[in-house]
């Protein structure tokens, strides 16, 4: 009886990574319907059923964004659930899983749903309000008295209630999920996208060996239909039939075109 309590100590000391019960803990600033506290967002649910394939466990925290970065290049946090390309340039400790997990569409917020937002450009004579801490407006937007910084969604588009701001820039999804959730009606999401950017998770270096084993489970759920269930149970939430299908094709498009492109380092 001693002999098999031991082989079965033994047996667990020496289990390899992905069957011991490790756990990986990813920061985000992403809302409904990307992320939620209860972890059924659509990145979320991506996310943690991929590390759950590869034998580890996923936990989301939600950090504010400047911080969220910083502290998971530090190593504070695993990695971070959802940022656009190019983050190691700016937080070299990070390191992109190269398979697109969803696809953001950043756009202007406006209760004038008749102004169009062709480009960067097209914002120069209107007062804007971003989150601060977003990369992709800080490289996109000058710094100008027309520019407010806030710190949470729900202040974003306070913003535009008080008529503080023309225009607020956000995430088309995550802007529809705020919208619902605040039951605005008078706001709207202008187009077309100011950019259209491929998302994907960032992992900590100490973790490096894990990336390509994380990126064939996401692979694989996109094969083999589970992904298309949660992404469509997901964005259910927040897009129409039509939108729905929109943006289906769109993530499909962006998926082809990685096939044929390297790590987005």
């Amino acid at each position: 009886m001693k002999a098999m309590i031991l082989c079965g100590l033994l047996f667990c000391i020496f289990l390899p990574p992905a069957q011991a019960s490790q756990t990986i803990v990813l920061s985000t600033i992403q809302r409904l319907p990307i992320s939620t506290d209860l972890q059924t967002g659509l990145a979320d649910r991506i996310a943690t059923e991929a590390f759950r394939r590869i034998g580890i466990q996923a936990v989301i925290k939600k950090i504010p964004a400047r911080r969220a970065l910083r502290d998971a290049n530090a190593g504070l946090h695993d990695g971070d659930l959802a940022r656009i390309a190019g983050v190691t340039h700016t937080y070299p400790n990070l390191l992109p899983v190269p398979e697109i997990t969803w696809v953001a569409e950043i756009v202007a917020f406006s209760k004038n749903r008749q102004l169009t937002t062709p480009d960067w450009s097209s914002l120069e004579t209107h007062r804007l309000s971003y989150i601060r801490g977003w990369v992709v407006f800080e490289n996109n937007l000058p710094d100008t008295p027309m520019i407010d910084k806030v710190v949470s969604p729900e202040a974003l588009f306070k913003m535009l209630k008080m008529n503080r701001a023309d225009l607020a820039l956000y995430e088309k999804k995550m802007g529809y999920g705020l919208l619902r959730q605040q039951q605005i009606t008078n706001i709207h999401a202008l187009q077309p996208a100011l950019t259209i950017e491929p998302i994907y998770i960032y992992l900590h270096r100490k973790h490096e060996s894990l990336i390509p084993r994380l990126a064939n489970a996401i692979r694989a759920m996109k094969q083999d239909g589970s992904y298309q269930a949660i992404l469509e149970d997901c964005l259910g939430e927040v897009l129409n039939p039509a939108s729905l299908q929109d943006y289906i094709r769109l993530q499909q498009s962006y998926d082809n075109v990685r096939l044929q492109k390297t790590s987005p380092q």
